[in-house]
């Protein structure tokens, strides 16, 4: 494309691939050269790293299901023990109902 600037004449080139194949990497150069000098270009094609996330994303689904599934079962193993903890340690807003409970020595 050519454009004006300045009283001056641009001119712009582009390359443009529409099917890019392992064979179109490399490196690739533009030279121009007019009256007021002489410009270079370089540019390189490379493969872009694919992102694989699936075993990162895996594991730390597995750890998240695993401590969830240890969680459960230490609820369901120890369910009074931590109510009694939690009683013992926060208090309770429980009302007995005015029951009156007596421990036998």
């Amino acid at each position: 494309t050519i454009r004006e600037h300045l009283g001056e004449q641009e001119v712009s080139i582009s390359l443009t691939i529409d099917s890019l194949e392992e064979s179109d990497l490399g490196n690739y150069s533009c030279y121009v050269e007019n009256s007021n000098g002489r410009r270079q270009a370089n540019v390189q094609l490379i493969k872009k790293a694919e992102l694989m996330y699936t075993v990162e994303l895996a594991g730390g689904l597995g750890a998240i299901l695993l401590l969830l599934i240890c969680l459960v079962t230490l609820y369901k193993c120890y369910r009074i023990e931590l109510m009694l903890f939690y009683r013992n340690h926060f208090g309770s807003e429980d009302i007995d109902g005015g029951k009156l409970f007596i421990d036998h020595l």
